[in-house]
């Protein structure tokens, strides 16, 4: 699926993908899973890496957006988790 026009626009829908970073794997994942509630099947998570000193973990999610507001609002709903410490 290819998420640009010729024009530079974003096709929707389309596969998204997040970075997202945290401390807990456990917590990260149970975050993921109350925001992500629509379609959880759809969606693939996998690890990333680890910061150097092990704290941090970061962590890949991909899932289907239907346009650009939905992917702002997931944007936004992970942002604010306190288990999340950053999306990308």
């Amino acid at each position: 699926m290819n998420r640009l026009d010729d024009k530079g626009k974003i096709q929707y829908p389309c596969l998204w993908l997040y970075k997202i970073i945290g401390v807990d794997r456990d917590k990260v994942e149970n975050a993921l899973m109350k925001i992500l509630t629509n379609d959880q099947d759809k969606i693939k998570m996998s690890f990333s890496n680890i910061s150097k000193k092990g704290k941090y973990l970061a962590f890949n999610v991909e899932l289907k957006v239907e346009n650009e507001q939905a992917r702002d609002l997931i944007y936004t709903k992970l942002k604010k988790n306190p288990d999340i410490k950053a999306v990308l």
